[in-house]
């Protein structure tokens, strides 16, 4: 699975049913938090790499999570640990995790503590799908500051939304 297929699938399917289940809120609203959330983490994740040290932690991370298994998308969510989403959150975003969630929250209507748990839900899988699309395409932690700005591209062409716009700003 790629991070395009992710994105459409958790936007479509009855992993959306279950994401809005675990966190008691409108399949509607959930989807506008994946479609923020996940472009957010990715542009996150593309100002960290731009550093030598970022793009390190990065590296491993991902060679930490290449292996998850994230082609049954419902299956992980339904084992997925928020508390190990919380802290990837903490590392992507560092000091400007709260205000992400707090924008989000704001721009969707959905409640920050239910804004909070999607985007730990969705950290780890993020990181699983980046994970195994590093080790197929053979990436180093160098190769990952024009890998993400791809990744990020190709999920704004199948939005009609600029995605891009959006998670600068949620990251401002």
């Amino acid at each position: 699975m790629d991070i395009l297929s992710m994105f459409n699938q958790l936007k479509q399917s009855d992993v959306l049913e279950q994401l809005s289940k675990q966190n008691n809120a409108d399949k509607k609203d959930v989807s506008q938090v994946v479609e923020m959330g996940i472009p957010a983490l990715l542009q996150a994740m593309q100002n960290n790499a731009k550093s030598d040290d970022g793009a390190k932690a990065l590296a491993k991370a991902l060679d930490d999570h290449q292996e998850d298994d994230v082609d049954d998308l419902l299956g992980f969510l339904q084992k997925s640990d928020k508390n190990e989403g919380a802290k990837i959150l903490e590392h992507v975003f560092g000091s400007k995790t709260s205000t992400v969630e707090k924008k989000i929250s704001s721009s969707t209507g959905v409640q920050a503590p239910a804004v909070d748990n999607i985007l730990a839900q969705l950290a780890p899988m993020v990181l699983g799908v980046l994970g195994k699309e590093k080790k197929q395409q053979n990436v180093d932690a160098n190769g990952l500051t024009s890998m993400l700005p791809m990744l990020t591209s190709l999920l704004n062409k199948s939005s009609s939304k600029d995605l891009t716009k959006i998670a600068s700003s949620l990251l401002d």
